[in-house]
């Protein structure tokens, strides 16, 4: 147990400040501009999912990414740059976010999300599994700002997976459509 609790303490504590998953402040975008008042359009802002995954998207105002319920369920509020969920059995898994990032640009009119959890760890009664999740999601938004056509590209690392390529990598179109035009809201 005080092993779950230090390493939820490191989550919560080191990884948003190595990773920019802070609640507020500058972050790193991808690659040129597009959060924090350089270009995110206001429209964008709310909550968006799509019918065919798990994944939900909120976007502040000023481009930040404040609540994340990733494909594999876990719910996120970015600010927190962790998670720790008791399943059941005494199973438990910590997540550790890495960088959480929004940009648009406004001449393809395109949204790129990068989404990663930089460490996570499950703790079955028989043993552990740990790795990390990359996500990115990139596509066109349409013209009435409702609709986000995201091509998905994820990868999954798990330690000691034993496959002659470590890396997991699923790759799909999602459709999301904006359910809220509130952060307050979902």
């Amino acid at each position: 147990m005080r092993r779950r609790v230090l390493l939820f303490s490191l989550c919560v504590s080191v990884f948003p400040w190595l990773w920019g998953c802070q609640g507020s402040g500058p972050r790193p975008s991808l690659g040129g501009g597009g959060c924090h008042g350089n270009g995110f359009p206001e429209f964008l802002a709310g909550t968006w999912r799509p019918d065919e995954s798990r994944w939900v998207f909120t976007f502040e105002p000023d481009g930040r990414i404040s609540k994340v319920v990733h494909h594999g369920g876990m719910e996120f509020e970015v600010a927190e740059g962790g998670l720790v969920e008791q399943w059941r059995d005494g199973i438990e898994a910590v997540y550790g976010l890495g960088p959480c990032e929004a940009q648009y640009d406004p001449k393809t009119r395109e949204l790129s999300v990068k989404i990663v959890v930089e460490h996570f760890i499950i703790e079955f009664p028989n043993g552990t599994m740990e790795g990390n999740f990359h996500d990115y999601l990139t596509g066109p938004v349409s013209e009435d700002g409702m609709t986000w056509n995201a091509n998905w590209r994820s990868s999954v690392d798990i330690i000691g997976h034993s496959a002659s390529d470590p890396n997991v990598v699923a790759s799909r179109r999602l459709t999301f459509t904006k359910v809220s035009n509130s952060s307050k809201t979902d």
